[in-house]
């Protein structure tokens, strides 16, 4: 039987990496006595995959992991027992039974959203309104060198924002689709980051997956480009809201399986 988990990832679980992570679901599957079934052949290992490791640093509130079990458990009692094996920063949120034809979550990821903010020591001068204005509601390519690990190339990414907005932290859920519960609780209010009211935050739905995997890091430095603005990576803080596969009505949340 397939299972999509969904779970939060905040905190000081922030900082670990996607292997440990992977090893810590593995050992609380077996503390809550989750019936897991395991591969074939001279190393059997639990069968589980996520939809897209999360990136050291960033948050979320929307991760997916997809298990198989041998035999069926009741959805409440098993968020129950995992929720006591988890530590602070991870929260399961729903535990779904899938159609057994049913592709994993990460072979049907085809997109994601995330609000992004700045630390400390922003430049107040800089005019992220106009800027938006400039780069985002004009038309024309916008052009980026995207690198990978055995090459780089240049690449039109409009086609791969299919949302952007630009509003502050006060107006937060101004930014966000309706039916988003407030991500407060998960943002990092502390290690130097601007979350003071006044502070910029863009919302930005991008093109995710295998094919057309467009991080926000990118985003944000071709809008700094635009601008002419120094950019460091190092300086924006990213929470993932959730992640979708593409369907003939739209863009649905892999949480509705």
């Amino acid at each position: 039987m397939k299972v999509r988990i969904r779970f939060t990832k905040s905190d000081a679980l922030r900082y670990v990496g996607h292997l440990d992570l992977l090893r810590f679901f593995q050992k609380a599957m077996r503390r809550a006595h989750v019936p897991m079934a395991f591969s074939e052949g001279f190393h059997p290992h639990q069968i589980m995959s996520f939809a897209s490791p999360l990136g050291v640093g960033i948050t979320s509130q929307g991760e997916y992991l997809d298990i198989e079990i041998t035999e069926q458990m009741d959805p409440s009692a098993a968020m129950e027992a995992l929720n006591a094996q988890m530590v602070e920063g991870v929260t399961i949120q729903s535990f779904t039974y899938l159609d057994d034809q049913a592709k994993n979550s990460m072979a049907s990821l085809a997109a994601a959203d995330y609000l992004v903010y700045f630390k400390r020591g922003l430049d107040k001068s800089l005019d992220y309104v106009d800027a938006y204005t400039q780069f985002y509601q004009t038309d024309g390519a916008i052009m980026v060198t995207k690198k990978t690990k055995k090459s780089e190339r240049e690449l039109d990414i409009r086609p791969l924002i299919l949302d952007m907005k630009v509003g502050t932290v006060g107006s937060m859920q101004d930014l966000l689709p309706a039916e988003y519960a407030d991500p407060t609780p998960y943002l990092p209010w502390e290690d130097g980051f601007c979350l003071n009211d006044s502070d910029v935050m863009f919302y930005l739905f991008l093109t995710s997956g295998s094919t057309d995997n467009l991080k926000p890091e990118l985003v944000m430095e071709a809008l700094h480009q635009k601008m002419g603005a120094d950019f460091d990576a190092a300086n924006l803080g990213i929470h993932r809201l959730d992640m979708f596969r593409a369907t003939e009505a739209g863009y649905q949340s892999l949480s509705k399986g």
